[in-house]
């Protein structure tokens, strides 16, 4: 017998990846069902699933693999990043989002703060040359506030108030990056990608990545350039941490992938030299124009949308690898559009 390779999910062209409850008649909760009248099967939603290039289209498990790969990646980093939620010192230390050192002048004695998201650690150095250790978890009451720490009291309690502002916010982005690989794994395959799914990817990367990138700026607004200069007395000096750096990993990690679904088209559009917003305008793609044109059918009619329908490789059209036997594309066999045919 023959043997039969496993094929990876992102990979099989047999799963159309419309989720069980949502396949059969379409109703309006089904939004992933092919015919939803609102999310799938409407002008509006074709001419959004149309911008693109075709390009992009013939080689999405390339460049959607890429971005897969990617925010499996952006997970790990995020993760780490993510650890600064942490109140354990050892662990803070480690994941920190902003650094404070600040040393007296006169006397050598200096002070370094480490910033997490809901604690931070100061670390007292003694005229003695000994190591004072402090926790401040957030929530608590001021009064546990190093009373020795001298100059920026003030500017590091507004950077404590930033930190815990984003405590929730860190840890909803890491756990909709699960999301976001769903979606990407989805429109790597020409039978699960749907015009739903570009839209989904499009704007709730678009959102999350402006998101996280108006947050990173904050803390850093706060955290390190607003921080006080040196004076005569004390030498000062900022840096952000490495949790700090994971998400900031993680906005330009979700920029490219918003940026793959942006330009890569719902399977069988994109053609024909219509890419994406033209003279103002969301056009249908041309081939489908010329056969409504051809039987003298308006842009908008019914008849339209069954000629797009049929245009585009929607999941409930099977397709397959030309070549490969049993129908499966197995990992490492990347077909084109050219290959695909529907069954």
């Amino acid at each position: 017998p023959s043997a039969t390779a496993m094929v990876l999910p992102c990979w099989d062209e047999t799963d159309d990846g419309v989720p069980p409850p949502c396949r059969g008649d379409p109703a309006l909760w089904k939004i992933f069902n092919p015919k939803h009248p609102i999310t799938n099967h409407s002008i509006l939603c074709y001419k959004f699933g149309n911008v693109g290039w075709p390009f992009m289209d013939q080689h999405r498990k390339w460049y959607m693999g890429l971005a897969m790969w990617s925010t499996l990646l952006t997970m790990a980093v995020t993760a780490y990043g993510c650890l600064a939620l942490s109140t354990n010192d050892d662990v803070v230390l480690q994941t920190y989002w902003s650094h404070a050192s600040i040393y007296d002048n006169e006397d050598g004695s200096g002070w370094q703060a480490f910033m997490g998201l809901r604690s931070a650690v100061f670390i007292h150095e003694t005229l003695e040359g000994d190591h004072e250790q402090y926790t401040v978890l957030y929530g608590s009451d001021e009064t546990n506030f190093p009373e020795s720490f001298p100059v920026i009291k003030e500017e590091v309690l507004d950077c404590q108030a930033m930190s815990t502002s984003y405590a929730l916010g860190s840890f909803i982005t890491c756990f909709t990056l699960i999301f976001g690989l769903q979606g990407v794994m989805a429109r790597m395959r020409f039978s699960a990608d749907a015009n739903i799914q570009k839209t989904l990817g499009c704007f709730a990367d678009s959102f999350g990545v402006i998101s996280l990138s108006y947050t990173l700026y904050s803390f850093w607004n706060s955290c390190y350039h607003d921080m006080p200069e040196s004076t005569k007395d004390f030498t000062m000096t900022y840096w952000l941490g490495p949790g700090w750096y994971c998400f900031l990993f993680c906005a330009i990690t979700g920029a490219f992938r918003a940026s793959m679904h942006w330009v890569t088209p719902a399977p069988g559009l994109g053609d024909d030299g219509h890419h994406g917003c033209h003279c103002g305008q969301w056009p249908l793609p041309q081939a489908v124009v010329d056969a409504l044109n051809e039987k003298g059918h308006a842009h908008d009619s019914a008849e339209a949308l069954e000629h797009l329908h049929d245009h585009v490789h929607h999941p409930e059209t099977k397709t397959k690898r030309v070549g490969l036997s049993g129908g499966k594309a197995g990992y490492g066999a990347v077909p084109g559009s050219a290959e695909m045919t529907r069954v």
